[in-house]
């Protein structure tokens, strides 16, 4: 796969992207990237397409922030749900036996 030439960051940009520094690349794909935020609680993973990235290095990045956050919430939530799913798994059952 040909390396993928991320936009540079530039002044207009510093009002609509965060930089994070600790992240590590996952799954690549033509269109979008999965990294791992190595600075979350609980490590999670998150798409993030490569049009709203800029200067990605492999372990830092600009990040789009709306889009980033809106990512980040949607993988707790989604881990929320799965951890409640599988307490609830887990009662149905000890209350078989």
């Amino acid at each position: 796969m040909n390396q993928y030439r991320y936009k540079p960051m530039n002044s207009d940009c510093y009002d609509h992207y965060v930089k994070i520094k600790h992240c590590v690349l996952v799954k690549e794909t033509p269109k979008a990237i999965r990294i791992r935020l190595e600075n979350h609680p609980e490590k999670i993973c998150v798409w993030m397409p490569k049009s709203v990235i800029r200067d990605f290095t492999g372990k830092t990045g600009w990040f789009w922030t709306k889009m980033l956050t809106d990512n980040i919430y949607k993988e707790e939530f989604r881990l929320l749900n799965k951890r409640k799913k599988i307490k609830m798994m887990e009662g149905n059952v000890n209350e078989i036996k």
